[in-house]
Formats: structure tokens, sequence, C-alpha cells
């Protein structure tokens, strides 16, 4: 893996390089390539059956967006699509051109607020109930993580792949 960035930790981006020739790939796309209503696909790694999901949906929205809590804005391209955790770092296609025009970072709902914020509370340690040798805040709480990890939402967020192509220019111009 290349040298973590600035701009690699305000996106949450990873660009990796591979030492080989003649392999095939992909083309990184642009942010005007697409507008809301544009179909795209996602090819996502599936956790734990050892292959890809592929699913299609259409942009819903594009703009800036803030992915973590006090970072700048990003572009961020919001569509509708059947996608869960695990999903991150998949290569968002527009499926007018073939190019990868954003990376997989979140699906925008996941469980309600309620039981997140239950799940948080549980994981402060709020003390435990012992039924024989089963702790019950350990399995609520394992089963509010699994409910979270393993829930589909209609709508994922990508970030715009020129983050991904601003950290190789940034790279490059480093090693010369």
């Amino acid at each position: 893996m290349l040298p973590v960035t600035d701009e690699s930790k305000i996106h949450d981006v990873a660009v990796l390089k591979i030492e080989a020739a003649e392999l095939p790939h992909v083309t990184l796309g642009d942010w005007s390539e697409i507008q809301e209503a544009d179909a795209v696909t996602v090819i996502a790694s599936l956790y734990g059956y050892g292959s890809h999901l592929i699913v299609t949906g259409i942009v819903a929205a594009k703009g800036n967006a803030t992915v973590k809590p006090k970072a700048p804005s990003v572009r961020t391209i919001i569509f509708q699509a059947p996608v869960r955790g695990g999903f991150s770092g998949a290569p968002v296609f527009s499926n007018a051109t073939g190019h990868v025009i954003g990376i997989q970072t979140t699906k925008v709902f996941g469980i309600s607020k309620k039981l997140d914020s239950t799940r948080e509370t549980l994981a402060k340690g709020v003390g435990d109930i012992k039924m024989g040798a089963f702790s019950l805040v350990d399995t609520v709480k394992g089963l509010i993580d699994t409910l979270h990890d393993d829930l589909i939402s209609g709508l994922g967020s990508a970030v715009d792949i020129s983050y991904a192509k601003e950290m190789q220019v940034e790279i490059q111009n480093k090693k010369n």
C-alpha cells in the first residue's frame, strides 16, 4: 500500500500500487459523467461468501457532504441500490460510460437511532445481567450489531473518484 497522505486521511480513501504489467483494469471516470437519475452499478465483496455481488441502482443526488465529524466536506454521490455494511471501498460504475465514478463509503440508513443509541449505551459498560453463563447485555448488543451489519439499505453513498486520482498525482509528485 502506498503511504497515507493528508488527502487519504480526510477522504478515507487508499490507493494501492501493484507491480505488474498487462493486468485487466478499469477506467477511472469523472464526477461530471453522472447526473441524478443516471444508472450506476456497484461491485462489492460479499463477506463470508468468497465472491462478489453486483447491484444496480440510480443516482438520487450528488453534492458536498461531510464523511466524518469535523472533516471538510467531500463530493459525494447518493444512490438508490441495495447496499449493506461491508460494501465500503467497492467501485461505483457509471452504466452509461462503464467508468468508475465513485468509491462506496457508507449505507445511508442503518439501524434506527434508538437501537444505535442503545448499542452505544451498552458498549459503555452499564453493568450486566447474567442468565446462567450468558451475559444478557452482551447478547442484546451482539444482536443489535448483527442487525446493523447485515441490514440492507436502499441508499448508499460514494465519494467522488477524483480524490483517488488526486492522490495518485500527489504520490507521483512526491517520488519526483
